[in-house]
């Protein structure tokens, strides 16, 4: 079982927070706002088995692919990207 941190603002300007106990399995978590992770380097990781990772050093953004995986990262935008 997991804690989630929890942090709510009304509209009023009161906050309330507290952690919501969760328990692995089929159900989805739908998070309608922001998700923060408030400190450098610290890792998004997805996949069965945690072979992708998202991440932010302080500087650079890293999108990784390949942390134990085979496959490619694809971006698909109407944007331009840039080095």
């Amino acid at each position: 079982m997991v804690n989630l941190k929890t942090h709510a603002s009304s509209a009023g300007g009161g906050d309330t927070s507290g952690f919501v106990p969760y328990t692995g399995g089929t159900t989805d978590i739908i998070i309608a706002h922001d998700i923060k992770i408030d400190s450098d380097s610290k890792k998004l990781i997805f996949g069965d088995g945690q072979d992708a990772s998202i991440y932010y050093d302080g500087t650079n953004l890293y999108i990784l692919a390949d942390d134990v995986g085979t496959g490619i990262v694809k971006l698909s935008t109407d944007m331009a990207l840039r080095d």
